[in-house]
C-alpha cells in the first residue's frame, strides 16, 4: 500500500486505494470524476473542431472604395458563431483551419472618354492585415473593351490561423489602378463567402 493510502490527509488528490479507510473513497471518486470530465471536455473539443464553420457577407449599397482601402459589408447571411463581422470591413475567424474563400465585386468600369485609357483593378484577401502570398488570393481584370459593369471574382483555399481577421482590399498596383466604384444595376455590390473545409 502506498504512503498516500496509509494517510489520506497526505496529498488526498493522489489517494487511489479504494474505500479502505478515511477519505480514500472520496479521493478516488474525485479523481474518477475529474478524469471523466476531462474526457468529456476533450471529446467536445474534438467535435467542435470538426463542426462546420461558414459565413456569408454582402454589400447592397453602391460604394466607392479608394485604392488601398477595404470593402465594407452591410448584411450578414447564414453564419456559425465562430465567424463574425467585427466591423463593416473586418471579418473575425475564431477557429484555425483550411477554408474555401470566394468573393465577387461588381465593378463599374469607365475609361473617362479616352479609348486609350486602360483600367487595371485588383482585389486581394488580407489575413491579419497581410496580403495572402504569391497572389494566391488576388484577382483582377485589365483593360475591358467597353464601359460596363465587370464582375471581379476570386476563389481560393487557404489556411487561416485562430482568431484571424479577414479583409478584402482594393490594392491594384499599376498606373491604371484607381478607386473602385460598384455597379448600380440592382446587383449586390460585394459578396464574401467563407467555408471551413478542414
Amino acid at each position: 500500500m502506498s504512503n498516500n493510502c496509509n494517510n489520506c490527509s497526505n496529498n488526498k488528490c493522489n489517494c487511489n486505494c479504494g474505500n479502505q479507510n478515511c477519505n480514500d473513497f472520496v479521493c478516488y471518486t474525485d479523481r474518477a470524476l475529474t478524469r471523466a470530465l476531462n474526457c468529456i471536455c476533450e471529446t467536445l473539443r474534438e467535435v467542435t473542431a470538426l463542426a462546420p464553420s461558414y459565413a456569408t457577407f454582402w454589400q447592397t449599397d453602391f460604394v466607392t472604395v479608394d485604392l488601398e482601402s477595404d470593402f465594407p459589408f452591410n448584411f450578414t447571411g447564414p453564419t456559425t458563431p465562430d465567424i463574425t463581422l467585427s466591423s463593416p470591413t473586418t471579418v473575425l475567424v475564431q477557429k484555425a483551419g483550411v477554408y474555401h474563400i470566394n468573393f465577387r465585386v461588381a465593378v463599374s468600369v469607365s475609361r473617362n472618354d479616352n479609348p486609350n485609357d486602360f483600367v487595371d483593378q485588383r482585389v486581394s484577401l488580407y489575413v491579419n492585415d497581410v496580403q495572402e502570398p504569391n497572389t494566391q488570393a488576388s484577382f483582377g481584370f485589365f483593360s475591358p473593351d467597353i464601359i460596363s459593369c465587370v464582375a471581379l471574382a476570386g476563389d481560393a483555399i487557404i489556411y487561416i490561423p485562430a482568431n484571424a481577421t479577414l479583409k478584402l482590399k482594393n490594392d491594384g498596383e499599376f498606373s491604371g489602378s484607381s478607386s473602385i466604384t460598384t455597379c448600380d444595376n440592382g446587383v449586390n455590390a460585394v459578396t464574401f463567402n467563407i467555408i471551413k473545409i478542414g
